[in-house]
């Protein structure tokens, strides 16, 4: 047992340090990430997600034949806490792929946000109440729970689009497909794609009387006499009857 885990723990380190460049990477792409660098990572956290369950699978803790039931507590403890990480991290890289404009599946991106951020704040937990793991690890959490927030804001709204259309004119109404609004800033909007319409395009139809206003005196008067006047002076002459 303890030389799988010598072996699981050195395959990990291999498999961190190559996301740890892959984040780099990404930090500096900024907000043109290349789907493949957002697979590649996605697919080293599920090797992660793997090696960690293996090792929290390991027959007692790596403290050998002197290892007391607290030893072997604390090693279930962090190797819980740190499958907690691994799946926050791995369902928070499967979301950004969901939530691409080439895949848009934006409905399911912002249901596996909500899980990641759900994952994040328990391994954040777990991690505090370990007392040999790393405290970084906890600031990365948060640090995540942030970005899944940008995140998540971004697909509310594009899968908001998507489900009430994608717009009027241009080359987004001729194709009859929504796509993303900073692509059709140009485009006019007026509204008639969505539920709520910002204005009527063409104008909608108002009634008017069917007399014409100008040469109608006796309608003039009778909108011109305040509803609780005539209803006094009527009230009177009924009671004099």
């Amino acid at each position: 047992g303890y030389l799988t885990y010598e072996k699981l723990k050195l395959l990990m380190k291999r498999n961190e340090d190559r996301v740890n460049d892959l984040h780099a990477s990404e930090e500096a792409a900024k907000n043109d990430v290349a789907p493949k660098l957002l697979e590649q990572i996605a697919h080293l956290y599920d090797a992660l997600l793997q090696d960690a369950r293996s090792v929290a699978q390991l027959p007692g803790s790596n403290s050998g034949d002197n290892g007391t039931e607290d030893d072997e507590d604390e090693f279930l403890l962090e190797a819980n806490a740190n499958i907690l990480r691994l799946r926050a991290q791995r369902c928070y890289y499967v979301a950004r792929l969901y939530a691409l404009d080439s895949v848009g599946k934006h409905e399911d991106a912002v249901a596996m946000f909500e899980q990641s951020k759900l994952l994040a704040s328990r391994a954040a937990e777990e991690i505090a109440a370990c007392q040999d793991m790393d405290e970084s690890l906890i600031e990365s959490m948060e640090a995540l729970e942030n970005k899944i927030g940008a995140a998540k804001a971004r697909s509310v709204a594009c899968a908001y689009l998507a489900k009430d259309g994608g717009g009027g004119g241009g080359s987004s109404g001729a194709s009859g497909l929504a796509t993303n609004i900073l692509k059709r800033l140009d485009d006019f909007e007026a509204g008639q794609h969505f539920s709520e319409k910002f204005t009527d395009a063409p104008p909608a139809l108002e009634p008017i009387p069917s007399k014409p206003t100008f040469f109608d005196i006796a309608f003039n008067h009778v909108c011109a006499v305040p509803v609780g006047a005539l209803q006094q002076h009527v009230e009177e002459h009924q009671e004099q009857k």
